[in-house]
């Protein structure tokens, strides 16, 4: 009976060790996500409702990167949100498209936008935590992951 509670006991400590490192790694994602965010430069982008394309010359995104749009003069194109993260869906090195999670840019499901919006449009790459934990988990040191263009090769 004795081994059996010793076995439970350690098991519970593992337990909360594996939480409150899990605890720990979402701080430092959170805080890495949030630092990062503003080092990068957005790209101009123009809209085609019809197609649902986003041009803009050598864009440089890649499927699945996350990215921010925002808007200044004007009015986002309708379907489109400031602040959303979005992820990007590569049709050529001058077009692409936005989805709304991954899995679906993966899948090449785009959003639907039914105006072309008005005044500048802008997308920028975003540090999620989802893209920093990616680079951790393909082996790149917490360390080496200091500007925004460290995770610019998801």
């Amino acid at each position: 009976m004795a081994t059996t509670s010793r076995v439970r006991y350690l098991r519970r400590r593992k337990f909360l060790r594996l939480t409150a490192d899990q605890s720990a790694l979402l701080k430092f994602l959170s805080r890495q996500s949030t630092r990062l965010t503003p080092t990068v430069t957005p790209v101009t982008f123009t809209v085609n409702a019809t197609t649902d394309d986003l041009s803009a010359t050598a864009h440089g995104f890649a499927t699945g990167q996350p990215v921010v749009v925002a808007n200044s003069g004007g009015a986002l194109p309708a379907g489109l949100a400031a602040s959303t993260v979005y992820f990007v869906i590569r049709i050529d090195a001058n077009t692409f498209r936005l989805a709304r999670t991954r899995q679906l840019a993966a899948a090449g499901t785009q959003i639907d936008i039914t105006t072309n919006g008005t005044g500048t449009q802008t997308a920028a790459r975003q540090a999620t935590n989802s893209a920093i934990f990616e680079l951790l988990r393909r082996g790149r040191k917490f360390n080496t992951v200091r500007a925004g263009a460290d995770i610019d090769t998801l």
